[in-house]
């Protein structure tokens, strides 16, 4: 996945991927966040 500038992931070309828009930013980087702790740990 891209990183920005700012380091976070871009969220919007996530969305448009997978053709779900979240209402609440938090879940997505919720989400991002802990499927890259898990993949880092393995």
């Amino acid at each position: 996945m891209k990183r920005s500038i700012s380091g976070s992931r871009n969220s919007a070309g996530i969305e448009g991927r997978i053709g779900y828009i979240f209402q609440d930013r938090s879940l997505i980087e919720r989400a991002l966040t802990r499927l890259a702790y898990t993949l880092e740990m393995g």
